[in-house]
C-alpha cells in the first residue's frame, strides 16, 4: 500500500506541474480553488483617492499578475534602519525569538509578534503599495501575518538539505496569495542573496517534457535549462519586491561564514471584503512562529 500510495502522489505532482506549471498542492491550484471563483466575482474596491495614484499602481500590479514579481518604491532608509536596530535588540531575547532550523536549529531565528513587538513595521505598508495590492487583486484582500527573521551560514556539505528554504521550490499556499519582501541586510556584504524565476520560466522548467508525464519518482526540474534566467534580490537595504512564491520557483541564499541576513516579510491573500482601513486591525498570531516549529 505504501508504494502505490507514493506513486500516486508522484502522478498527483507531475499532474499539477504540467497543468500549472507549479509545485503546490492540486487543492490551492486556480480551478479548484474556491478562492479563485471569489476573484472571478470581481467585488468592486474603493478606488484610489486619486487618479495619478491608480495610474502608477497600476503598471507594477500587471508586470507582477504577468511575470509573478515586481518591484515596489524602495522604503524610507531611516524607517528601515530603526527596524534592524529594534530587530537586533531583542531578537535574542528569551521568549522574543525562536531558533526554527529542522536540523541546525540556530541557522533561522524567527521573531514572535513582530508587529506587537516593533509597531514601525506598520509603516512598510504605505499608500502607494496598498494600491499596488488593490490593482492586483481587483476585490478584497488582507494581510494574513508578518514575518521577521535571520538566517545564517550554512556548511558546504549540509546545503543540500533544506534548512530555511534554502533549495529550490514553490510555496504550497493557494496561489492567490502573494508576498512583499523588504531587504533589510546589506546583501553585498552579507552574502546569501534572495533568488527566483519569473512565472514563463518556472512554468517551462516545472512542466515536463514530452513523453514524460508518466515518469518514475526520479523526475525532476532542470534548472541548468534556464542558467542565466535567475533573478537575485539583492538590492540594497529597504528594497522590496511583490512576488507569488506559489508561481515563482525561488530560494533563499546562504551567507557568508560568520555572516547573518534579515528579512521582512508581509503576506496577503485574497478575502470576501475590502481590507479594513488599518491594515493591521485584527491581525492573528503567525502560526508558523513558535518554539516547536520549523521552518
Amino acid at each position: 500500500m505504501g508504494a502505490i500510495k507514493v506513486q500516486v502522489q508522484v502522478r498527483r505532482r507531475q499532474l499539477v506541474r504540467f497543468a500549472y506549471g507549479t509545485d503546490g498542492r492540486l487543492g490551492d491550484q486556480f480551478l479548484v480553488d474556491p478562492r479563485w471563483r471569489l476573484a472571478r466575482r470581481r467585488h468592486p474596491l474603493p478606488a484610489p483617492p486619486t487618479r495619478q495614484r491608480a495610474e502608477a499602481a497600476r503598471p507594477v500590479a500587471d508586470r507582477a499578475l504577468r511575470d509573478g514579481w515586481a518591484m515596489l518604491p524602495p522604503r524610507d532608509p531611516g524607517l528601515i534602519a530603526s527596524i534592524v536596530e529594534g530587530f537586533d535588540a531583542i531578537i535574542d531575547r528569551e521568549g522574543h525569538g525562536f531558533d526554527m532550523g529542522p536540523r541546525i536549529r540556530d541557522c533561522v531565528r524567527y521573531l514572535s509578534r513582530p508587529v506587537d513587538r516593533l509597531p514601525q513595521l506598520r509603516l512598510v505598508l504605505d499608500e502607494p503599495t496598498v494600491d499596488v495590492l488593490r490593482a492586483y487583486y481587483g476585490t478584497g484582500f488582507r494581510l494574513q501575518h508578518v514575518r521577521l527573521w535571520r538566517i545564517g551560514h550554512v556548511p558546504d556539505a549540509l546545503a543540500g538539505e533544506h534548512h530555511y528554504g534554502n533549495l529550490w521550490h514553490t510555496d504550497q499556499h493557494p496561489v492567490t496569495s502573494v508576498k512583499i519582501f523588504v531587504q533589510l541586510s546589506d546583501v553585498a556584504e552579507v552574502g546569501g542573496a534572495f533568488r527566483f524565476y519569473d512565472i514563463p520560466d518556472t512554468r517551462r522548467l516545472l512542466r515536463p517534457l514530452p513523453g514524460r508525464l508518466g515518469a518514475g519518482p526520479g523526475f525532476r526540474w532542470r534548472q541548468d535549462d534556464l542558467p542565466d534566467h535567475v533573478r537575485l534580490f539583492d538590492a540594497p537595504p529597504g528594497a522590496a519586491v511583490l512576488i507569488n512564491t506559489c508561481r515563482c520557483l525561488h530560494r533563499a541564499g546562504i551567507p557568508k561564514p560568520g555572516m547573518t541576513r534579515r528579512m521582512l516579510q508581509f503576506t496577503f491573500d485574497i478575502a470576501a471584503d475590502p481590507p479594513p482601513a488599518e491594515l493591521f486591525a485584527g491581525l492573528p498570531d503567525d502560526p508558523g512562529v513558535g518554539p516547536d516549529r520549523s521552518a
